[in-house]
């Protein structure tokens, strides 16, 4: 069973379970203090319904944009700690798909 990371209706990054696991555990990790909502939210489908995956589609665009800058922790944390299992091709597929998103800047 493999997990994905949804940001809007037909945008999502599709990764292996293992993968799957291992950026979620990242990403969670990068949550900070204050944003506990914003995380329960996101992992809610994980958490609650038990489903390999985790969501943003319903934030609005403020919240979109601080998980936005979640991710980017997360990546720099996976960088800093060598996380070899989780290769930049990933980290780049998830990138693409945030930032194709309506909310995020341009």
């Amino acid at each position: 069973m493999a997990g994905s990371i949804v940001f809007g209706e037909g945008n999502s990054v599709g990764l292996s379970t293992f993968q799957f696991n291992r950026i979620a555990d990242i990403i969670r990790d990068a949550f900070l203090p204050g944003e506990e909502d914003l995380c329960a939210e996101v992992f809610s489908p994980f958490d609650e319904g038990a489903m390999n995956f985790i969501s943003a589609v319903l934030l609005p665009a403020d919240q979109y944009l601080i998980f936005c800058s979640v991710i980017e922790r997360a990546y720099s944390a996976s960088k800093e700690s060598g996380h070899a299992l989780i290769g930049e091709l990933f980290w780049v597929r998830i990138f693409s798909a945030m930032v194709r998103d309506p909310r995020y800047p341009k």
